[in-house]
Formats: structure tokens, sequence, C-alpha cells
């Protein structure tokens, strides 16, 4: 979990070990919380799908700058970038 201006951050990894002939697969969720008043939040989520193991050490670089490259937007409008 982390901060990221008003919203907060939450970034979940996991690995699925090899089964019956399928490779290993990455469970990779990033959900973002937006505080829209006292007792609400607008969530955004981005998950990676069926994604091997091996595809995510090959774009590793990629797909971590990706998600690196979140940033809260200007008051007005939309709250991510």
């Amino acid at each position: 979990m982390r901060t990221l201006g008003k919203l907060q951050v939450y970034e979940h990894r996991s690995v699925e070990s090899v089964a019956a002939g399928v490779p290993a697969r990455m469970k990779w969720t990033i959900s973002v919380y937006e505080p829209i008043d006292k007792d609400n939040v607008r969530l955004y989520q981005f998950s990676f799908l069926d994604l091997t193991r091996d595809h995510f050490e090959k774009d590793r670089e990629l797909l971590e700058s990706m998600v690196a490259s979140l940033a809260p937007a200007d008051e007005e409008g939309p709250s991510l970038k």
C-alpha cells in the first residue's frame, strides 16, 4: 500500500506454481482508491491477465514502468493520468 497524492494504491502480485504442464502464471492487480467524500471512494483497478512468469520476466521493465507512471492528475478532471 502506498499513497499517491490523495490516492491510496494497493498492489498485489502472486505466482501460481506450474501445474499439469501449464506454465507458472503471475497474478498482478493494482487497485487505486480515490476518496470522494468522507463515506465513499472511487476504485480504479488494473489487472494483468493470463501473464506467464516467463512473459512477466521478459517484459518486466516495461510492465513496471507502466505501473510507475501512474500519477495523480490535476485537481480538475479525472484523478489519474
